[in-house]
């Protein structure tokens, strides 16, 4: 699966908590921040709880909070101490109240209720108008509940209002309009973007990707082969979640290497995401029997964006058989149970 980058809360809310106006009690932030940069979320937790319970006025550290409880995807947690946040603070801090709802919206995300989440980042943007990083949200938000136009929509007003001189950022926003289009059929559009990210940071792996697997598409064979090429020289680590290597492995012809890399990374992490992956993976691969075994078994981690395996061209192998079907229709209806 060509992924959506997630803008972690390094990149967004830690840069708000460090410029926050309330210094009296700073140092529960520096040693929220320490902890959680240091990968330490439950240290992370334990000050941001103190916080909240001795400055329940202080609303950014609630946010924080929120999205320390995603971190440990304890979805539920997250979205009761919203609630409970914004119950206590006062409607005077918008910055505050406005990241809170973004928080919120990614616990809703999680848990599969693209409506609320909808709700809660539409909130947030009424209180930041034209803000970025809420936008993003709110086209993940539209993309995963199916409508893709307008994803596409509300990513090109968040292009627009990046500066030209802030290439990665920039780039990123490139490489998730690519994305939409790409699982949109729009293969001319996902091109133009990924090459656009492409220049602005010729590093960017999933990029290369889907520029490659345009390239295919379009039976360039060995323009892809430039790109995945570059993808198995550039995604080098195994990380948690937004590793590609494989794909580049599988676009070659070098199966068995994408294999052994697959199952290299799900030996660390054995994620949802990393699940989806894998199933990703087998049904490129042609192998549909391990592909419906490892799509079962990302859906029992916990995987709920149906929507986007619709329109995942990589499940293509796999989606004219009954087992698809059978799993399709049994975790929908189990996810739709749940809300």
């Amino acid at each position: 699966m060509k992924q959506i980058l997630a803008y972690t809360i390094s990149a967004m809310l830690i840069c708000v908590l460090g410029a926050c106006d309330n210094k009296e009690d700073e140092n529960n932030y520096e040693k929220a921040l320490e902890a959680y940069e240091e990968g330490n979320l439950k240290d992370a937790w334990t000050y941001l709880r103190q916080e909240t319970e001795e400055n329940p006025e202080n609303g950014m550290a609630w946010s924080f909070l929120i999205d320390v409880y995603n971190n440990l995807e304890q979805y539920e947690a997250a979205l009761q101490t919203g609630k409970k946040a914004l119950n206590t603070m006062g409607e005077d801090d918008k910055d505050a109240l406005a990241y809170v709802y973004e928080s919120m919206t990614k616990s809703y995300m999680r848990t599969g209720d693209y409506g609320a989440a909808l709700e809660h980042i539409d909130s947030a943007l009424v209180l930041k108008p034209g803000n970025k990083y809420f936008l993003v949200q709110k086209a993940d938000c539209q993309y995963y509940s199916g409508d893709s136009d307008g994803a596409i929509e509300t990513i090109s007003m968040a292009i627009d209002s990046a500066s030209a001189d802030d290439k990665s950022i920039l780039a990123g926003l490139y490489y998730r309009r690519g994305f939409y289009r790409d699982n949109s059929k729009n293969i001319d559009g996902a091109m133009k973007d990924y090459s656009k990210c492409v220049r602005l940071d010729p590093r960017h792996a999933y990029a290369h990707l889907g520029r490659g697997d345009m390239h295919m598409l379009r039976n360039e064979v060995e323009l892809a082969r430039e790109d995945y090429q570059n993808v198995v020289e550039l995604d080098t680590a195994i990380r948690e979640s937004g590793n590609c290597r494989h794909y580049g492995y599988q676009g070659l012809g070098l199966n068995d290497c994408a294999e052994r890399h697959m199952n290299k990374i799900l030996a660390k992490y054995p994620t949802y995401g990393n699940y989806y992956d894998a199933a990703c993976l087998m049904s490129r691969m042609g192998n549909r029997e391990r592909a419906l075994h490892y799509l079962k078994k990302s859906f029992e981690a916990g995987y709920v964006e149906f929507c986007h395996i619709d329109n995942d061209d990589d499940m293509d192998a796999i989606r004219d058989t009954q087992e698809y079907r059978e799993l399709m229709a049994r975790y929908r209806q189990k996810q739709k149970s749940i809300h």
